[in-house]
């Protein structure tokens, strides 16, 4: 391929997406087209972790995109080492991540991004967005989670940038993301706090912009739950495997607040006693995502308590 500039730069990025039974065709196709248009030396990689073979079949004509190839996995190994493996595989500086459950809201959003590159940043975070109308309650928590939490506009996520790190859409240095990777090997659901958490630790510069993607991939309300409950134990295994200061999770500074007045147990006990009136309103048709930080919370020191009396 010929190698393009832009904005006087020569400019090479990788365009990574790992997919698990999702429909990638459309997705795919619009990035193909804006690379094009923005004359960058470019590359797409998609990686399949042992979709179903339904999905597989939707997504085959991709293959005769230019500079556009697909790598597949016997097994299901999960994001972390699906990004890991892409990254591995990509031969140009600059990696773009896209989760496969997302669509674009912008005719420029590559040229939103390429505008950062070759300035002081090693990372630049898009955003999400939900500007859609929730069509099944059945979704109703994590959509209003990710519009309550995550639809932030740059400004706001630039006011404390390490603590809204998305990574289904986000561009990074090559050498700056596989030094992380490897950090984050053998996590489960709620790796994008512990990425934040590295990338502040090694003051990696990063900067968010106003590029969102609209998030459409939706877990049902006991899925996003169980989810919830996850990413609070990856983040207390993550937290007891590294020393962390100046921690910009609040949920991880509360908690640890908690355990050096001893007040974690009690918050334990109640939990136990509330866990399921709160459950109650979180998989309803309204959630009150205020009473799911509470119950992160409580998950978070219950969950502690717990894994505390089975190494006794």
């Amino acid at each position: 391929m010929e190698f393009f500039n832009f904005r006087g730069f020569k400019i090479m990025i990788s365009v990574l997406i790992p997919i698990y039974n999702y429909t990638v065709a459309n997705l795919v196709r619009e990035i193909h087209n804006q690379l094009i248009e923005s004359e960058v030396t470019f590359e797409i990689i998609l990686l399949d972790d042992n979709s179903d073979l339904e999905f597989i079949n939707q997504y085959q004509e991709l293959n005769g995109l230019a500079y556009t190839h697909i790598i597949y996995s016997e097994k299901n190994s999960g994001i972390i080492s699906a990004r890991k493996k892409l990254s591995e595989q990509s031969q140009y500086e600059w990696l773009l991540f896209l989760d496969a459950d997302v669509e674009l809201t912008s005719e420029k959003f590559i040229r939103s991004y390429l505008s950062f590159i070759n300035k002081q940043y090693e990372a630049i975070f898009g955003g999400y967005s939900y500007s859609y109308l929730l069509q099944d309650a059945e979704y109703s928590l994590r959509y209003f989670y990710g519009k309550s939490k995550e639809a932030k506009t740059a400004r706001y996520r630039n006011s404390r940038p390490y603590k809204f790190v998305i990574s289904g859409n986000f561009a990074i240095k090559k050498v700056t993301y596989l030094n992380l990777i490897k950090r984050l090997e053998g996590l489960g659901y709620g790796s994008d706090t512990c990425l934040g958490i590295l990338l502040k630790q090694q003051k990696v510069p990063i900067y968010h912009s106003d590029n969102p993607v609209n998030h459409k991939g939706l877990d049902t309300n006991i899925e996003y739950l169980k989810k919830m409950e996850k990413a609070a134990e990856t983040l207390l295994k993550f937290a007891n495997k590294n020393e962390i200061p100046n921690i910009e999770n609040d949920l991880l500074k509360i908690y640890l607040k908690l355990k050096s007045i001893q007040l974690d147990k009690t918050i334990a006990k109640l939990f136990r006693l509330s866990r399921n009136s709160i459950r109650k309103n979180l998989l309803s048709s309204k959630p009150n995502i205020n009473l799911l930080q509470l119950y992160r919370l409580g998950y978070i020191c219950f969950y502690s308590q717990q894994t505390t009396e089975l190494t006794k």
